[in-house]
C-alpha cells in the first residue's frame, strides 16, 4: 500500500519540489523546480506562483518519502498495490 505523508510533518518547507533540475517558468522567465503544496493538484512556480501544470481529477499525488513524489491513479489510493 502507498504511504501518504503529511506535508505538515515537514519542518523546513510546506511544499515539495516537483522537478529535479531547474526549468524556466513560461510566465515570469525565472528558474524554478516547481512547488507542490499539500491538497493541491497544481505545480506552481516558486517565483511568481503561476500554475505550471494542473492535474486531472482522477490523478493524485503520492509522497512516498520526503524526497519522492509519485503521480498515481486516484482510484487506487488506499488499495493494495
Amino acid at each position: 500500500m502507498t504511504k501518504v505523508i503529511s506535508l505538515s510533518d515537514r519542518k523546513s518547507k510546506p511544499y515539495v519540489r516537483f522537478y529535479k533540475d531547474f526549468i524556466e517558468c513560461d510566465f515570469c522567465g525565472e528558474h524554478t523546480r516547481g512547488r507542490v503544496y499539500e491538497g493541491s493538484q497544481e505545480i506552481v512556480c516558486g517565483a511568481c506562483n503561476a500554475t505550471l501544470w494542473e492535474f486531472e481529477n482522477d490523478v493524485a499525488l503520492s509522497f512516498g518519502n520526503i524526497s519522492e513524489l509519485r503521480v498515481v491513479d486516484g482510484d487506487l489510493i488506499g488499495k493494495e498495490e
